[in-house]
C-alpha cells in the first residue's frame, strides 16, 4: 500500500497471498460447505482515492479481479463447492472497470450485480449479461 489518504489496494506482490485466501475462503465455507453463496473485490472502488479505500486504477483492479475470479473457481472445482462472484459495486463500475474495453473478457465470471445505485443504463436489461450462458446462467440483478 502506498502512503496517501486512504489506498488499500495492494501491490501485485501481494496477489499469489490473495489468491490463496480466497481459495481458502472459497474451500472451507463456500456453499453448501458453509454460508458464502458469493464473493466480490471492492465495494464502491472509484478511481481518485475513494472513500472505500480504492487508491488504484482501472487496469489494477481487472488484475486483482480476475486473481479473485480465478481463485474461486479453482476452488469450487477442487472442493465441490458453488459460490457466485459479484461485479464492482455499483454497475457504472463494472461497465468502467471490467467491460470499459469494449470486451466480454469477465462476462464468463460475473455471476451477479447488486442494485446499489446505477444511472441511466440499468444493468438488468443489458442484453450480453442477461444472455450470458454458462454453468451460472444470466447474470443476476
Amino acid at each position: 500500500m502506498l502512503d496517501t489518504k486512504f489506498h488499500l489496494a495492494w501491490l501485485p506482490s501481494h496477489d499469489a497471498d490473495f489468491r490463496k485466501f480466497w481459495k481458502r475462503v472459497v474451500s472451507e465455507w463456500g456453499w453448501s460447505r458453509g454460508p458464502v453463496t458469493g464473493i466480490k473485490l471492492w465495494n464502491e472502488p472509484w478511481n481518485g482515492l475513494s472513500i472505500a479505500g480504492w487508491g488504484a486504477d482501472d487496469l489494477r483492479y481487472r488484475e486483482m479481479f480476475l486473481v479473485l475470479c480465478e481463485a474461486a473457481r479453482e476452488a469450487c472445482r477442487e472442493a465441490g463447492t458453488e459460490v457466485l462472484i459479484g461485479d464492482c459495486d455499483p454497475s457504472s463500475n463494472s461497465f468502467d472497470k471490467l467491460f470499459g474495453d469494449a470486451e466480454d473478457t469477465f462476462l464468463l465470471y460475473l455471476d451477479l450485480c447488486s442494485i446499489h445505485y446505477h444511472g441511466m443504463a440499468c444493468p438488468s436489461t443489458y442484453k450480453p449479461w442477461v444472455n450470458r450462458k454458462g454453468p451460472h446462467g444470466r447474470v443476476r440483478i
